[in-house]
């Protein structure tokens, strides 16, 4: 039941962690009425990568984000925006240590950003590195207060994850009770009531109010 689990965090991170659907597009333009050649450039890159990542086709984000990140530094244009795209596509294909690399790269870059923090919590999901997506989730409730509730949610799930993984599913169970978020708990509940989801077997599968 572990594998649907896992299945279900990548799923369900990408429906509940903003990331690349609040994109800063034109971080790299400069403070001007009429951007140079350049940043139009980069900005429609950055579009273009954004829009295949909506069509499902991270190969082809990735392509265009890189191409974007070759055109900032030939420019001078700040890449941050193009490091999250890279990361989210990256994260998307399964690839999570290098998703990691450019979602710390955007962390450095800018440490109170909500959309870098939660795109290290994504790359570390799709590792399966449970407690550092929560530390890092704690990271962008401190720079997001207003967005408290989903990201208590996120943590909850994360945690639900490591004592599953940890081999107690019942802590898991209560821990993902915790969600308040309606979304978050019927994408949990759907993996709780797979067919492979033996070590929960004749239990009530909707989680605890």
């Amino acid at each position: 039941m572990f594998g649907t689990i896992q299945r279900c965090a990548v799923a369900v991170v990408f429906l509940h962690l903003t990331g690349c659907s609040q994109l800063p597009f034109g971080l790299g333009r400069p403070a001007q009425h009429q951007p140079p050649p350049e940043a139009i450039l980069y900005d429609t890159l950055l579009s273009q990568s954004h829009a295949a990542l909506q069509a499902q086709d991270p190969a082809e984000a990735i392509r265009v984000a890189n191409h974007a990140r070759q055109v900032a530094a030939q420019s001078g244009l700040r890449d941050d925006a193009a490091l999250l795209l890279l990361s989210e596509a990256l994260s998307r294909q399964g690839r999570g240590d290098e998703a990691e690399r450019f979602a710390r790269a955007a962390v450095e870059r800018a440490p109170s950003s909500p959309s870098a923090g939660e795109a290290l919590a994504k790359a570390y999901l799709v590792q399966g590195l449970y407690g550092q997506a929560d530390q890092a989730l704690s990271a962008v409730a401190y720079t997001a207060p207003e967005d408290c509730q989903r990201v208590h949610d996120l943590k909850s799930y994360c945690r639900g994850l490591r004592r599953y993984a940890a081999g107690d599913p019942q802590a898991a169970f209560r821990t993902w009770g915790e969600i308040r978020g309606l979304e978050l708990r019927a994408a949990v509940e759907d993996a709780l009531r797979n067919p492979s989801a033996t070590s929960l077997a004749g239990q009530d599968t909707r989680l605890p109010q």
